[in-house]
């Protein structure tokens, strides 16, 4: 349900830059068309000056036929004297192709842009979510010590906690992942192959549509901010939380504090980044 109007609103959201581009070309035209067309080869030199009598005769009695000009003048304009209002079809198809032209490179980083910022908005409420998911789970006493970055059950037992600060929609484990985690076509080796889930969970859907898992048993925690939505990249709407002790990660104790990765890329890193840029700092700080 909650994909289907995730994608729903994807399709109003791309009819609605069709419909505003429309609207644009159709006001472009109709201005065009307002714009008067002057017959070049009815232009005459004027050896003395034209008294505004005999002017007004010629502009205003004397209203020259259509079948005097030429027949690519373009159709249906209010003729007065020389000037034709419009302009010719070969002009017409020029601007269109002109103005598509302009739209091809504007409207896709517009959209790119705007995806962008909904991702880091949705980057920032998340970690918010998950700092106060897992202070709550230290102040009710339900977290445990944890031996720091170690393939340890108390790091499962702790995730366990953490989630049960959420409003859970679907809990998924090793045996339905895919469920609650997309695939997709990053390296594997990014994030070290995570999210590895265990049998009696690791990864459930929230009522906000956002996935999270453990994290192949290290201490971290991660989240992808779109659900089981596209394009399900990391720095774009997947992000690693790191669980840390007195904001000290991989250290032995009871963790208490969330922090997310320390640095950003801006080029391929096989391990934290294979699509470029990942902001996993700029967009919490708002340097981004």
């Amino acid at each position: 349900m909650l994909k289907s109007q995730e994608i729903k609103a994807q399709g109003c959201f791309k009819l609605s830059i069709k419909r505003v581009f429309t609207i644009f070309l159709t006001v472009v035209l109709f201005q065009l068309c307002q714009f008067p067309y002057v017959n070049l080869n009815n232009i005459q030199i004027q050896e003395k000056p034209v008294s505004v009598v005999s002017l007004d005769k010629k502009v205003f009695k004397e209203p020259v036929k259509i079948a005097d000009f030429p027949q690519n003048i373009a159709m249906g304009s209010m003729i007065t004297g020389e000037a034709v209002l419009g302009f010719t079809l070969g002009e017409i198809l020029v601007t269109i192709a002109i103005v598509g032209a302009i739209a091809a490179l504007t409207i896709p980083p517009l959209i790119q842009n705007i995806q962008n910022q909904q991702f880091k908005t949705a980057y920032v409420k998340a970690f918010a979510d998950a700092s106060n998911a897992l202070l709550s789970a230290n102040n009710d006493g339900l977290l445990v010590s944890q031996p720091g970055w170690t393939n340890d059950p108390s790091n499962n037992y702790n995730f366990d906690q953490f989630q049960s600060k959420f409003d859970v929609i679907k809990t998924c484990t090793s045996a339905n992942k895919s469920q609650c985690w997309a695939p997709n076509n990053e390296s594997a080796t990014v994030w070290f192959s995570c999210p590895v889930s265990y049998a009696t969970g690791g990864l459930f859907i929230d009522k906000q549509g956002r996935s999270w898992s453990d994290s192949n048993n290290y201490g971290y925690i991660l989240v992808d901010v779109n659900g089981l939505n596209g394009p399900n990249q990391w720095g774009h709407d997947r992000f690693p939380f790191f669980v840390e002790v007195n904001n000290q990660w991989n250290t032995a104790g009871v963790p208490n504090t969330i922090a997310p990765w320390l640095t950003d890329y801006t080029s391929v890193d096989a391990n934290r980044c294979a699509t470029p840029p990942c902001y996993y700092q700029s967009w919490l700080t708002g340097a981004k």
